[in-house]
């Protein structure tokens, strides 16, 4: 699993502090820490200022902004111990709302109100509620939205506080006072069967000197235990662990023990925390709020505060789903031939833009097409002479009853021509005329007339004499001339005769 980053500011009164961490599994790995005193110029109530100032440390320090996790002080939430008549656990936000509102000292009008069960009977539960004032919420959320920030989760740095001993109770039965020295104000923070049990704080003079804070750490810390040893229901705690300064908290631990009675120590390392290189005195309460959702604990979240459920939310569901279905039903007619519709004219577009693009591509075929017939009809006209000779040949008497002396012909071409009315097939014609002239000499006139007789039944030639048939021949007694007239394209087959017969003499 990818560890998850996350950021943790604490705008206290008079100082920013910051940790970024990676969250993987069940460790907290802090990638940088920030601890940066407000300027003198920075009025802090100017939510726009501020919110730009923490936008220019948080760069400066190279961290990313994001979502980021608000911790609240103390001494801006009220927080009850309250034990409600119920178990349900869809009462308990309402009533939870109701018990809070009647003690707040302040407006109850858009206060946030959250809550963590800690303790539950057959017919009782016992929360730890929470109330933030609505300028408080709204201060954060200014101050986040200048800033650049978005917000993950509103909580108490107290309960970060209490994650840090929480976690390392394996059993869940940690009982403990926690004292956090990291700020201007000191929290305590009482944990009994592994939940929190109170929390208070108290204020520490900036003008104080060592030992004067070192008296009030122990003074208030009397004050709290007196407070809660009191109580009725009061449980024996197994230590005491002190988070702050090493030097003044180190101090303060020793008495502090003698007090309580319990072992007392100072935070230093935490085992499901790995610090790095960064310096830890004044961060470890913003790393246990990074823990809490680490181990699964109840939160308190006044971004997101438990609300009171909605009772009639399933009838409305019901009725509302019921409706959607008729509407459903009613619309799908309409859907459907809306989104045919939408297909035609899907397609009617894709059609015409397939056609355009084939049309240029389409005339250049047709174009090119033409060219190759015209040049095909330009090649066609090649009247086959030799077969023109053979077809001559082929109708002559036997040798020596007929002697040609010259064959000579003539083509009479005049183009390709193209009719547009006609069909494809019969569109291009080229008419050509082909004209044969033939000179020879006969042993008699029904010998020279027999072969004209052969050529004029011919349904090839046209066949007329350009001469006088006369004697008068040099090799045989009577001399013809010929002319036959035929169709370029209606070439006779050459055929030969028998071998007995010979070829005519020339």
């Amino acid at each position: 699993m990818a560890a998850r980053r996350e950021l943790v500011l604490d705008l206290g009164r008079r100082q920013l502090r910051a940790l970024e961490a990676d969250r993987d599994r069940r460790l907290l790995r802090v990638r940088r820490t920030l601890s940066q005193d407000y300027p003198d110029w920075l009025d802090t109530s100017d939510t726009e200022t501020l919110g730009q100032w923490v936008a220019e440390q948080l760069a400066d320090a190279g961290v990313p902004r994001g979502q980021v996790t608000f911790a609240l002080s103390r001494e801006r939430v009220v927080l009850k111990r309250l034990t409600l008549p119920t178990v349900d656990e869809d009462e308990l936000p309402e009533m939870t709302r109701l018990t809070m509102q009647r003690d707040l000292p302040f407006s109850s009008e858009g206060a946030v109100i959250d809550y963590i069960a800690v303790d539950s009977t057959e017919t009782h539960t016992t929360v730890l509620a929470a109330a933030l004032p609505e300028d408080a919420l709204q201060h954060t959320r200014e101050v986040a939205h200048a800033a650049g920030l978005k917000i993950a989760r509103i909580t108490l740095r107290g309960m970060g506080a209490a994650a840090l001993l929480q976690a390392l109770d394996a059993e869940g039965t940690a009982a403990g006072l926690v004292l956090d020295v990291t700020t201007e104000a000191v929290e305590f923070v009482l944990v009994t069967d592994g939940a929190v049990r109170i929390t208070r704080a108290a204020e520490i003079p900036q003008s104080s000197s060592h030992q004067q804070i070192v008296h009030t750490l122990i003074t208030e810390t009397r004050r709290t235990w007196m407070s809660y040893r009191i109580a009725e229901d009061s449980a024996p705690i197994d230590e005491a662990v002190l988070l702050g300064n090493g030097e003044l908290t180190d101090e303060a631990a020793r008495e502090i023990g003698s007090i309580l009675d319990v072992p007392t120590r100072v935070l230093r390392t935490h085992p499901q925390i790995d610090p790095g290189t960064s310096r830890m005195t004044g961060i470890w309460p913003l790393a246990g709020t990074l823990l809490e959702s680490l181990l699964s604990l109840d939160e308190i979240d006044f971004a997101n505060p438990r609300k009171a459920a909605d009772r009639v939310a399933d009838r409305r569901r019901r009725v509302i789903m019921a409706g959607g279905a008729v509407l459903v039903v009613l619309l799908s007619f309409w859907t459907f031939g809306r989104m045919h519709l939408q297909a035609l004219d899907d397609d009617i577009i894709r059609l015409e833009t397939k056609y355009k693009e084939a049309t240029p591509g389409f005339l250049r075929y047709v174009r090119d097409n033409y060219r190759v017939q015209h040049l095909q009809q330009w090649h066609a006209v090649e009247p086959d002479w030799l077969a023109h000779l053979g077809a001559l040949t082929n109708v002559a008497p036997k040798p020596g009853e007929v002697v040609f002396d010259s064959f000579s012909g003539s083509l009479d071409f005049r183009g390709v021509r193209f009719d547009r009315d006609a069909d494809a097939a019969r569109a291009w014609s080229a008419p050509a005329v082909v004209s044969i002239t033939v000179d020879g000499e006969a042993v008699d006139r029904a010998t020279a007339d027999k072969l004209r007789e052969a050529l004029v039944e011919s349904d090839i030639y046209a066949t007329s004499s350009s001469g006088a048939d006369a004697p008068g021949g040099r090799r045989l007694p009577f001399g013809f001339t010929y002319r036959l007239i035929a169709d370029a394209e209606a070439a006779p087959v050459s055929e030969n005769k028998s071998t007995t017969e010979g070829a005519p003499p020339s």
